[in-house]
């Protein structure tokens, strides 16, 4: 084992070392935005000799419920200048794995299931009411009826419908194309038009 003497270090830009952790210790707080602490703990902050110790001084970051940036901020302060290097290296690699998602990804609603389930719960509403119900817009609800071949207002299906019937209740003639498929633009155009006359 050698001994390193102080005069064989290498040496230190500490306005460089300040740089790098303040770097560290920003994306470390900004992990943590919106996340609650508990501050009064039971544990008095205290030095196992005695007497009051900067937040995080001593101990691991695991053992208390401490905001991560103050714990590594306390460690770089009372690291000797030669050290500082080394406390760098360590809050960047628990940035690192506090980055990590350690529980695994939700599993969600795909748009398939999601589209069957707003054909099968908004059958007989209103588009306003099931767009509302499940937190999108009456035109993307419109959509989907279109696609399953449902009507876009009530969602029923839509069995021995006529062109004329879907013009009477307000669609447009793409709207009237997409529900009848093999329908002609300008027949549907022609029933839109005759509606809107009635109307």
């Amino acid at each position: 084992m050698s001994l390193t003497l102080v005069e064989d270090l290498e040496p230190i830009d500490p306005l460089a070392q300040d740089r790098r952790m303040h770097r560290v210790l920003i994306n470390l707080e900004l992990l943590t935005y919106g996340a609650t602490y508990k501050w009064n703990s039971s544990m008095a902050r205290q030095k196992p000799g005695g007497g009051d110790c900067p937040p995080r001084a001593w101990g691991s970051a695991e053992d208390e419920a401490e905001p991560l940036h103050l714990y590594w901020r306390a460690r770089y302060i009372l690291a000797a200048p030669h050290t500082r290097e080394d406390v760098i290296a360590q809050a960047t690699n628990a940035l690192i794995m506090a980055r990590v998602r350690t529980d695994p990804i939700p599993e969600g609603e795909s748009r398939q299931d999601w589209e069957e389930r707003l054909i099968d719960e908004g059958e007989g509403w209103e588009a306003a009411r099931v767009a509302a119900a499940f937190l999108t817009g009456v035109r993307e609800v419109v959509k989907v009826r279109i696609a399953y071949k449902r009507d876009p207002n009530t969602g029923r299906a839509m069995d021995g419908v006529t062109i004329g019937q879907l013009a009477q209740e307000g669609l447009s003639a793409r709207q009237i194309a997409a529900v009848l498929p093999g329908t002609k633009p300008a027949t549907a155009q022609y029933y839109v038009n005759r509606a809107r006359k009635a109307a």
